[in-house]
């Protein structure tokens, strides 16, 4: 009878993980702004970390109590925000703005407090991208 119910947990241990720990999926239209969700335990000692996968590709962070943009990838450099009125309420969902095609693609928020830490992925579609705006006069189109 035990060997049945490893069998059973094996067989559900990959269904249940990816339902829990799967990507939110994020479409933002291209040449506009866009927010990607995280949220966290509120506490002392906030560090928030967005990084882009894979590659570990530092987007934005913040940590002793302001933003810290030193190792932000040129890609993103006076792109990204965080609101840290929405702190307290354990929001630390990134802006981006003018998202492109570049932009597509999977995104880490990692968050930490005294009170823990949290991982979340996003992955943003990028949708409308340049070569389906419209073109006037057509003679102007390439």
């Amino acid at each position: 009878i035990s060997g049945s119910y490893i069998f059973i947990f094996m067989l559900l241990c990959p269904i249940i993980s990816s339902f829990m720990f799967s990507d939110t999926e994020i479409s933002c239209q291209f040449g506009t702004d866009c927010i990607l969700p995280c949220s966290f335990n509120t506490g002392n000692e906030i560090v928030i970390h967005w990084i882009r996968k894979p590659g570990d590709i530092q987007v934005h962070s913040f940590y002793y109590n302001r933003d810290q943009l030193d190792r932000q990838n040129q890609r993103y450099k006076g792109r990204t925000s965080l609101d840290p009125e929405q702190f307290s309420r354990g929001n630390a969902s990134l802006r981006l703005k003018d998202v492109g095609v570049q932009d597509e693609g999977r995104y880490q928020c990692y968050t930490s407090t005294v009170n823990g830490n949290k991982e979340t992925y996003i992955q943003l579609k990028v949708y409308g991208t340049e070569t389906f705006k419209p073109c006037f006069p057509q003679t102007l189109c390439v």
